[in-house]
């Protein structure tokens, strides 16, 4: 069975804030008007609140008066029976409770029954009182039965509370592309509209029973129950039929060669048709397009011609369909419709009726159907459809298709993560011309339809434009709507709508969208066609991208469905039910990689959908899924190859990365044999940088950045210490006077600022020696890789291990101090900072820092030798000393050791990117209307279009 979803999206809006919580409404003859009644306006059927618009209280039938005591109201019961009556809230707002008082109508005898809340009461002379609470509905109702009876209401009250609105949108999807759509608004609570759309054989599944708050997106599957399948173009066809008109006689619809129109055959009365032998083909039809829109395709005539029918033909003034050339333009086909859209016959279970799509041309005089033949209208425009199998599917062919399903899908959603979102609406409102997102029009007719309408969520309300002074505008232009965004701009956006239900024209046909930051001088952005012109519709529009952001935007409709221009009028005027300005459409995909393939990916997801409805098709043929399995290896295949063998702008960057790597040399960083295996793999990537050679590059750079083969400091030469801490606190240590006591030197860690280097901050680096004293001479033993490191003046920098408890330097207590003589408390060594417990960190975010690390560090309480690394507060507030190196929130070992030159600043680096919420450039700066471009989307790097 073919499938297609209906993708259901709520967006939301909000009544205005100066709007009270809750109402109460009172039902009298002084607070609300009467409508729908008799001639004489005695009885009515409608009471409409003059406090609350949209607020009614109906009957069925002319059931309510006014009562001849006071402001009271009459209800009754007439020969329909029971009456219902009910109390309808507006949009926006829920029936919370009600109450009133009853007495039985003097006038009248004999019992009747009013049931409030499934209670039941026997109205009588004496004073009842019914009260209903607790209720959350669009509407509440109570019951009135009997015959010709009545009773006298007074003191109703109805509560109403505030609701959310929400907007509904249905877009039927079929094959992953959005071939109908449907908008209705909603109080959030409130049932879920039906879908109203009645093209042959839907059926909605999974509908939920109501919207619930904070529930943003529904997605519904439609599927077609016997239903025409149909195909996006004629190489793809899923179905062949027979097409049998079903009126007594079964009568195949035919097509002969040079035949100027299609006949219904000529079979006898009572008797069937056959199939000429041979001529199978020339009786075999398929679908092309959708089910609301669709195009009939002949197996004889082929894909160049399709089924047509329009103007009469011949003398007798009937219509005949006819195959229609659509690669040549014949003047007497001018006029002719060639789409077409199905119904469920109400004569026969398994039939539809076809007809013309958007024109009101008779066939045979009497209607547009496909096949108005004799045997009554209903009778004589039902067809029949029958399969006509070409060629049955084997088990080859099916396990084909399901193997290239597989293959399709890994690439689209596990290697790509392709997805769509977006469009949400913005909250445009109509009160405050000196707020944001003010709506307002040049053209305001005065008489109806005002401009609120538009954004009030209710469907059967409308905007007008001017026609009272004949289509004048104020300032001389087509009439339009124009938003003033603010202190907002944006460049990238959609827009939908809703047509004004009930009209018969002046829909807007043809839209230029403009934009302005003056609300002066506007300029064309886009200009839109093929709006839909008729009762109720929706129109979403593609993504718009202008090529600058505007703090104004106006929609002119410059052509309507009736042209009230060449009718004499100055403008066309114009009105519409509903209007949404949303965001822009993201297309986002795992990887960068991905982006400049994101078209291909879209049709190929398309493709991926069409070949999952035919696999799930029982009835699908040899041809048809031979064919969507060929297309779908091809078009899989192709956009691998494209991704694998095209520059990827992924692999470029990490090519330019690795680059950088590369130049940086110096003490921490890698010393030659990595730095040539490297480069080996960089030469051949930077030739091709695709994605393929993205793995290969990414797997040599990691193993660059982990070597632990790295340059060492020189002696004789003075470096810089600059210690970095994982929240991007950097600190050089300088050897300077005690700033604590005010006396001598000390050694600390300054904070970086920006300035040059001071001389004080240069150390010395030389051989780490230690004196070991005999009875008669005095020994140099070498300790292997350690330093010694010599200040300003020839002292050196002392470091101590430490332990909680324990006092390493006695009367000083900084971690690093110094001391005359060179010594075995002098013995420092350098090694890589790596990854590990204590090191939460990938080894490109610690590329090029060294740990400090002292080699025998003595326990003053005890004499005791021991080694440790020094450690900084990532708030530079204390230092201390760890057995393993540190790059945590709390703390750091990571050392960026330099070598000095006069006058050279202290390092700036960038520092660990942070995700957060909202939309961000790729320079991190926050954007609140991206245009076309790359995003981080909280995040998530995607694509607006």
């Amino acid at each position: 069975m073919r499938k297609f979803t209906l993708i259901f999206s709520m967006l939301f809006m909000f009544m205005a804030a100066a709007m009270a919580e809750s109402i109460t409404v009172t039902i009298d003859r002084n607070s609300g008007t009467f409508t729908q009644g008799n001639a004489a306006g005695t009885w009515n059927s409608v009471w409409e609140s003059s406090e609350v618009p949209g607020f009614t209280f109906s009957v069925s039938a002319n059931n309510i008066s006014v009562s001849d005591e006071h402001d009271n109201l009459r209800l009754w019961v007439g020969t329909v029976s029971p009456s219902q009556y009910v109390m309808t809230a507006p949009h926006g707002y829920y029936v919370a409770s009600y109450s009133f008082d009853f007495v039985k109508d003097g006038e009248y005898t004999d019992d009747v029954t009013l049931t409030v809340d499934g209670k039941d009461y026997v109205p009588a002379y004496d004073v009842q009182s019914v009260a209903v609470e607790g209720l959350k509905e669009t509407s509440a109702s109570f019951i009135f039965a009997g015959a010709n009876k009545g009773i006298i209401v007074s003191n109703f009250k109805v509560v109403l509370e505030e609701a959310t609105l929400a907007t509904i949108v249905y877009n039927y999807v079929l094959d992953g592309e959005v071939v109908a759509t449907e908008s209705f608004d909603a109080n959030m609570g409130a049932n879920l509209p039906s879908p109203t759309l009645t093209a042959y054989g839907v059926t909605f599944n999974n509908l939920p029973e109501g919207l619930v708050e904070g529930d943003a997106t529904y997605e519904i599957t439609c599927s077609y129950d016997n239903s025409i399948v149909f195909s996006k173009d004629y190489a793809s066809v899923s179905r062949w039929y027979y097409m049998t008109i079903h009126s007594g006689n079964k009568w195949y619809l035919g097509y002969e060669e040079g035949q100027e129109y299609i006949p219904a055959g000529n079979a006898a009365a009572g008797a069937v048709q056959k199939i000429p032998e041979g001529k199978e083909d020339n009786y075999t039809w398929a679908f092309v397009g959708n089910p609301f829109k669709f195009q009939i395709v002949n197996m004889a005539a082929g894909e160049n011609r399709v089924l047509a029918s329009g103007d009469p033909l011949g003398d007798d003034g009937h219509t005949y369909p006819l195959l229609y050339d659509v690669n040549e333009d014949l003047p007497y086909l001018e006029g002719y419709v060639s789409d077409w859209y199905a119904k469920k016959s109400n004569q026969v279970e398994t039939g539809v009726y076809i007809y013309q799509h958007g024109t009101t041309y008779a066939m045979n005089t009497r209607s547009p159907a496909l096949a108005f033949w004799t045997g009554g209208a209903d009778a004589g425009s039902t067809i029949l459809l029958t399969v006509r199998d070409t060629e049955a599917v084997s088990d080859a062919t099916i396990a084909a298709l399901e193997e290239a399903i597989v293959d399709t899908e890994a690439l689209i959603y596990d290697e790509a993560g392709y997805e769509e979102y977006g469009g949400v609406p913005f909250e445009l409102q109509t009160t405050d011309p000196e707020a944001d997102f003010y709506l307002y029009t040049n053209a305001q007719e005065a008489s109806e339809g005002p401009i609120a309408d538009l954004l009030d969520g209710n469907n059967a309300t409308f905007f007008h434009t001017r026609w009272s002074d004949n289509g004048a505008s104020d300032d001389g232009m087509p009439h339009s709507i124009t938003i003033d965004l603010g202190g907002n701009s944006i460049s990238a956006f959609g827009f939908n709508y809703v047509t004004r239900s009930g009209a018969a024209n002046d829909y807007p046909a043809e839209i230029s969208v403009q934009g302005s930051n003056d609300g002066v001088e506007f300029e064309e952005i886009a200009y839109v066609t093929g709006l839909p012109a008729g009762s109720g519709k929706s129109y979403s529009s593609e993504p718009i991208e202008a090529q600058q952001d505007y703090s104004y935007l106006r929609f002119e409709v410059t052509k309507t469905s009736t042209d009230r221009k060449g009718a004499g009028a100055d403008h066309d005027y114009w009105h519409m039910a509903e209007f949404r300005l949303t965001t822009a459409f993201y297309r986002s995909v795992a990887f960068d990689a991905y982006i400049p393939f994101i078209d291909q990916l879209q049709a190929l997801n398309d493709l991926y959908k069409q070949a999952q409805a035919v696999l799930a098709d029982p009835e699908a043929t040899e041809l048809l899924v031979q064919d969507i399995t060929a297309r779908l290896i091809e078009q899989t295949a192709l956009l691998r190859e494209l991704i694998s063998t095209a520059d990827n702008p992924e692999t470029v960057a990490l090519v330019a990365q690795a680059n950088e790597m590369l130049a940086l040399v110096g003490v921490g960083y890698p010393n030659e044999a990595p730095r040539a295996a490297l480069k080996e793999v960089l030469d051949v990537v930077a030739a091709a940088p695709t994605l393929a050679n993205k793995a290969i590059l990414e797997e040599a750079l990691a193993a660059y950045a982990a070597s632990t083969d790295v340059q060492m400091p020189e002696i004789g030469k003075k470096y810089c210490f600059t210690m970095v801490a994982k929240n991007g606190n950097k600190f050089y240590l300088n050897y300077t006077d005690n700033a604590r006591t005010g006396e001598g030197k000390d050694v600390a860690m300054i904070p970086v600022d920006g300035v040059a280097y001071p001389e004080t901050a240069a150390f010395e680096f030389e051989l780490s020696e230690l004196e070991i004293l005999g009875e008669d001479s005095v020994t140099v033993e070498r300790i292997d890789s350690a330093y010694s490191i010599k200040t300003i003046d020839g002292n050196y920098l002392v470091y101590h291990s430490k332990y909680s408890g324990v006092d390493w330097l006695a009367g000083n207590g900084n971690v690093v101090g110094f001391q005359a003589e060179k010594d075995r408390m002098t013995h420092i060594k350098f090694e890589k900072l790596v990854p590990s417990s204590y090191v939460v960190a990938t080894p490109v975010d610690i590329f090029g820092y060294i740990a400090w690390k002292s080699v025998r560090g003595v326990r003053t309480s005890n004499g005791a030798w021991e080694t440790g690394y020094m450690v900084l507060k990532t708030d530079g507030s204390d230092y201390d000393g760890a057995t393993a190196p540190f790059w945590n929130d709390g703390y750091s070992s990571a050392l960026l050791i330099e070598e000095y030159v006069a006058g050279e600043t202290a390092i700036e680096e960038v520092k660990n990117e942070v995700v957060v919420e909202g939309i961000y450039d790729l320079s991190g700066r926050r954007v609140e209307n991206p245009v076309k471009g790359v995003y981080i989307v909280n995040g998530k790097k995607v694509l607006v279009k």
